[in-house]
């Protein structure tokens, strides 16, 4: 009983030095590091002098209900750190045993984080564009703190509104070594195709997207490539890839291509479960850049025979 009230005692002990101090010095050094690129250089007299974060750009949140500090980095102010879509923001979930892990980083017009037992809920305000619309155009999205993924996860926002215009965004980006090796495969298959129709891909590789669940069973799906597309200037254009390639795991437990398209015009609504893709045929002004939920839609259901989204019937 001794040892256990003093390793109750100990931790609360921690707990309270982690919320009586300020952020972890590695933080501080990180922030700076990214606030002084491209405006400090140390050999150059007439560069910006070194600036240190400001406190104001850190506050201790809660994010997954653990009371372990947590910490939010806001570079509202920053100069190079906003624009037209709002100020980026970073989300760094603490750890028992020490550490820091980036769980969100993107930039947003507003952003309210509500602690809660199971893990926190975000509602931010994104650029239009990251709903498929005019830069002016409201993009309310909500995120909830999925315990199993240890991530934020797209949910049904504050409206009840599960409709999402174009590929789902993510709290923090993906690289192409994050996903499975049939999606990495066909991500380099697609860049091989761009290549040879002698275009160019400004990144080296094609953008990988993770999707709510699309056919019930259970596992998030996959996206290779984007809305827009990512293979500049191919000379032969109908050799050219699709711009997005939707990969859809199937019963042995891999990643199918289910559908593809070289100009898409897709939502996802994850009101529904499983979610449902919608193909959006953007056909006049009352739909599309300002307006894309006002745009006619096609549902797309997974067909277990075919391994296809597919028109539903």
């Amino acid at each position: 009983m001794r040892h256990l009230t003093a390793a109750i005692l100990g931790a609360l002990a921690v707990l309270t030095m982690g919320a009586a101090s300020g952020p972890p010095q590695w933080l501080v050094n990180h922030v700076r590091e990214e606030i002084n690129d491209g405006f400090h250089d140390p050999n150059d007299p007439d560069s910006r002098p070194l600036r240190e974060p400001p406190a104001r750009m850190f506050k201790r949140v809660d994010i997954n209900g653990d009371r372990i500090a947590d910490w939010k980095v806001d570079f509202d102010g920053e100069p190079g750190w906003c624009g037209t879509g709002g100020c980026r923001m970073e989300l760094w979930l603490g750890h028992p045993q020490g550490g820091l892990t980036p769980v969100w980083d993107a930039g947003v017009r507003e952003f309210r984080l509500k602690p809660g037992r199971e893990g926190a809920t975000i509602d931010v305000d994104f650029h239009g564009s990251a709903c498929g619309a005019a830069g002016v155009t409201p993009c309310p999205r909500r995120f909830v703190w999925d315990l199993s993924e240890m991530a934020f996860l797209p949910a049904v926002n504050a409206k009840g509104d599960g409709f999402l215009a174009g590929l789902p965004i993510p709290a923090l980006d993906l690289t192409l070594s994050n996903a499975p090796s049939e999606v990495q495969a066909e991500a380099r298959a697609m860049a091989k195709l761009c290549l040879a129709a002698g275009g160019s891909l400004d990144d080296g590789d094609l953008a990988v997207t993770r999707l709510p669940d699309l056919n019930g069973d259970g596992v998030r799906d996959w996206a290779v490539g984007s809305i827009y597309p990512q293979c500049q200037e191919p000379k032969d254009a109908a050799a050219a890839p699709p711009a997005l390639a939707i990969m859809v795991s199937d019963p042995s437990g891999r990643f199918t291509l289910a559908w593809s398209a070289a100009e898409p015009e897709i939502a996802f609504d994850i009101a529904t479960k499983p979610a449902t893709m919608l193909e959006l045929t953007v056909a006049d002004s009352s739909c599309g850049l300002y307006s894309p939920a006002n745009c006619p839609r096609r549902p797309l259901r997974w067909n277990e025979t075919t391994r296809r989204l597919e028109p539903a019937r």
